[in-house]
């Protein structure tokens, strides 16, 4: 699907995620990440690429797995062991809130922030994650097909089961945008990282 036609779907804001995408069941694992000392939920940003030619706004993350080792998978369901998942949040038609985008970094940092913050609560939104959970459960099948995810799904289709399973806990109000608990935490701390975005952001 090319991005024009990705376009007549509905955008996805970060509002969105942050209050609707997560299911019952990984709401319960998230919260016990979030609040167990014995887990491991740390995260941190590695770099903010502001993509002039593709009018987006790509940050990666650091992410630790909850039980410090997890298994991630590539877009084809190849599995291997990790002590640190990728996340990355992307927000497009971004030059929308940031103005021209070869100048944007010519503005001091409090125009930055403040237009970042414009972005985030503006501008559509796209996700991505390593975690082998957000390929096997679904997730970036069913958030690609919304204009969700970052990168097409390139798997193969599910039968709905997990998506059916998620559904089915509560707390999505539309079920086929439903995210993991490393990329809730990350959309979480959004906003309070837009002071380090601003400064360290990188034009491309």
């Amino acid at each position: 699907m090319n991005y024009r036609l990705k376009r007549l779907l509905e955008d996805i804001f970060l509002r969105q995620i942050q209050t609707q995408a997560l299911s019952g069941i990984t709401g319960n694992a998230f919260e016990q990440r979030m609040t167990n000392p014995e887990l491991y939920n740390g995260v941190e940003l590695l770099d903010a690429l502001l993509l002039k030619d593709k009018d987006a706004l790509l940050m990666d993350f650091a992410v630790e797995p909850t039980n410090n080792t997890g298994t991630k998978v590539d877009a084809h369901g190849n599995k291997s062991e990790t002590n640190l998942y990728n996340v990355q949040v992307q927000f497009i038609t971004v030059s929308r809130a940031l103005g021209d985008l070869t100048s944007f970094m010519e503005y001091g940092q409090d125009v930055r922030v403040k237009r970042l913050q414009a972005m985030i609560a503006g501008c559509p939104v796209q996700v991505y994650s390593d975690d082998a959970s957000f390929f096997w459960q679904g997730g970036w099948e069913d958030l690609s097909a919304e204009n969700a995810a970052i990168y097409p799904f390139q798997g193969i289709r599910g039968d709905a089961t997990w998506r059916n399973r998620h559904a089915a806990s509560g707390g999505l109000r539309n079920e086929k945008i439903r995210v993991t608990k490393h990329v809730q935490q990350v959309i979480d701390l959004l906003p309070s990282l837009v002071p380090q975005i601003a400064q360290g952001v990188v034009v491309q």
